[in-house]
């Protein structure tokens, strides 16, 4: 049933540009059962009317061709298992040569969500109250949204590039995301093909791989790691990788994993760089630091030689045994997350014990697992699980990409990190399908002459009797993975090529928003983001005020969207002769800086000029191995429309 509400409208608040309208309606249909739980339309026209009450669609299009009437509205619902559909309209003149614009707005408001509520409770109360939110604010979220995205598309990135990274931003606005009225969050895996969500909720080892939404709202990101570590772990220091709504009692959930669990600790340092001081770290930090302890007894063991053994649950749905770089430089990922977490806490001797639990891991990793030109998996000959063995696995540097995104520096010897990554685009990128044996039954992502990474092949035989899960299969969440390690490495048209064939994979018939694993909008298709950190060479620190670029690619032209804990801008490097000027500007919020770090082509540096917004500004500058890094004499805080200018010459 449907009722219908109408507000006087008010010439200042037009709802679409042009449209300054006399009146301003809005249509809202509400549930019998729940008054509440409704959904409307909002015009904004000339002559607007509304009808709540009409059931026959080819009599409502008759009248309206006859009479250019769509009705009249009327009160009340309908009743029980009775269906009344609506109408709104906007009648007007238009003389020839000339335009007019009438917008038109769907609107929603479904209260209680699994008896919580929607974090949008917390601003309106009914679907008209958004109405009027929307005709008072849409100059400004028009006048956002489109310098959001004029920022975002004015880059030297290739155009298919900066497809995926905005593509895959849609993702967190779909059913698969839940921002509940308690400012908790939580997202699906995926979901189904009517729209519900499947693989509840958080889980930790596929969200892993999610760069997208922690980059750009990075406060939302922050309450998944509340929940994490919060609610979801044990005394002990396991966190179940999945979230087990609703969040109170005792903590139940799947357990444990290891992947899941060293995500949780290298994500969270990731949310502590994202911050603007250090109270989320000190907030974390104990709970994090018992994670981690965690994770050394569980999986390492009393050695704590830095390698984990033993049946290892992860991502791929099954256990793999033996040393291995897959998980392996998880571990090590989340060692040194945990170190750097210590030390900016003071708690030196956690710091050295996991730097040297560390150090006996890399060691071992690159002496035992490197067979001259990739890393592969110590598996026991027994087989009790499904593992990969000799295989070029594509993931087997997941824990270096982890690295890479928080500037945690190599876990392996950059030599050897290279070679993997040159091997994993030689062996299991497949450039024509159409040739491609599918042999294991796996789920089929790509055909035909498409293109793609799948995610383990064995090149030099050494395949076990029960291999690791999904080997064949095209993910593009370790698609992006991929492409972002190559891009560090300098592997650059190798990394476009992957990043090329995703974009040609979804614009060729498919939803080009929606890319799929176990479901639609697959949370882990979200690592493209990861992409831009490692094209950039961004570093960000936000509690100290440390900002920095190293872009890889088109070093003399560059130019990206950048953001940070409070705000985002645009970033650009021109080199010419013996001159480069970098120029940021913060389109968006607010950043503080007490440091910034770029990279010039010499190092041998005659001078450093700097502006802010126009002119000159005090400054310190020294060189850091092959950085040029400049100290401001105290905390500055950019606003909106400032702009740094540096100019180095050599």
């Amino acid at each position: 049933g449907v009722s219908w509400e109408g507000y006087g409208g008010n010439a200042n608040y037009p709802l679409f540009p042009g449209a300054i309208s006399p009146v301003d309606a809005c249509l809202v249909a509400m549930t019998k059962e729940n008054s509440e739980a409704n959904m409307g339309w909002a015009g904004s026209g000339e002559n607007l009317t509304a009808n709540a009450q009409w059931a026959d669609r080819e009599s409502f299009l008759d009248n309206f061709a006859r009479t250019g009437s769509i009705g009249t509205a009327a009160e009340g619902l309908s009743e029980k298992g009775e269906t009344w559909n609506a109408a709104l309209a906007s009648t007007f003149e238009i003389a020839p040569g000339e335009s007019k614009t009438v917008g038109f707005v769907l609107l929603w408001h479904f209260p209680g969500r699994l008896g919580v509520g929607n974090m949008y409770e917390n601003w309106v109360e009914r679907v008209t109250d958004t109405a009027m939110y929307l005709l008072d604010a849409r100059e400004r979220l028009v006048q956002n949204t489109v310098l959001f995205h004029d920022t975002l598309f004015d880059t030297t990135l290739p155009y298919y590039v900066v497809e995926r990274l905005s593509s895959q931003m849609s993702s967190p606005s779909t059913q698969l995301c839940m921002w509940l009225k308690d400012n908790s969050f939580f997202g699906f895996e995926g979901l189904h093909g009517d729209g519900s969500g499947c693989c509840p909720m958080n889980c930790n080892h596929v969200w892993n791989y999610e760069q997208t939404l922690a980059r750009l709202f990075p406060e939302i990101e922050k309450r998944m790691r509340v929940i994490d570590l919060e609610h979801q772990m044990e005394d002990n220091g396991a966190v179940h990788h999945r979230v087990a709504y609703p969040l109170r009692g005792k903590v139940t959930g799947p357990g444990a994993v290891c992947d899941g669990q060293a995500s949780t600790i290298s994500k969270t340092y990731r949310e502590h760089l994202l911050s603007s001081d250090n109270l989320f770290l000190e907030r974390m930090w104990p709970k994090a630091k018992k994670a981690m302890e965690f994770m050394i007894r569980n999986w390492d063991g009393t050695d704590e030689d830095g390698v984990m053994r033993g049946k290892q649950f992860n991502t791929y749905d099954t256990n793999i045994s033996g040393p291995n770089t897959f998980t392996g430089t998880q571990y090590l990922a989340a060692l040194r997350a945990a170190e750097e977490m210590a030390k900016e806490m003071g708690d030196d001797a956690a710091a050295k014990r996991y730097r040297a639990i560390f150090e006996k891991g890399s060691k071992w990793l690159s002496e035992n697992l490197f067979d001259g030109e990739y890393f592969v998996q110590e598996w026991p000959q027994a087989q009790p699980d499904h593992d990969y063995g000799l295989g070029c696995h594509a993931d087997q540097l997941m824990g270096q990409w982890w690295a890479n995104q928080s500037n945690l520096g190599y876990l392996l010897p950059k030599k050897q990190v290279k070679s993997a990554i040159r091997s994993i685009f030689k062996y299991d990128f497949i450039p024509d399908f159409s040739v491609f044996d599918y042999s294991l039954g796996h789920r089929v992502f790509v055909w035909g002459d498409g293109a793609g990474l799948i995610c383990c092949t064995w090149p030099k035989g050494g395949k076990p009797g029960r291999i690791i899960l999904y080997a064949e299969e095209v993910w593009t969440g370790i698609e992006y993975e991929v492409a972002a390690l190559m891009i560090e490495e300098g592997l650059i048209n190798e990394a476009l090529a992957i990043v090329r064939t995703v974009y040609d994979r979804y614009t060729n018939g498919r939803n080009p928003w929606n890319e799929i694993e176990c479901g639609d909008h697959y949370a882990r298709a979200m690592s493209s983001w990861s992409i831009l950190i490692a094209a950039q060479g961004f570093r960000y620190h936000g509690p100290k005020g440390i900002l920095g670029f190293d872009p890889k690619l088109q070093q003399d032209n560059f130019k990206s969207f950048f953001s940070t804990a409070e705000g985002w801008g645009s970033f650009s490097q021109k080199r010419e002769g013996k001159t480069q000027t970098n120029v940021i500007e913060l389109k968006y919020g607010r950043l503080r800086l007490r440091q910034l770090e770029l990279k010039p082509s010499v190092i041998s540096l005659k001078d450093v000029k700097l502006e802010l917004s126009g002119r000159p500004f005090p400054f310190e500058r020294k060189v850091v191995g092959d950085r040029l890094v400049i100290d401001f004499p105290g905390p500055l805080t950019l606003k909106e429309g400032d702009l740094i200018k540096v100019v180095i010459s050599w």
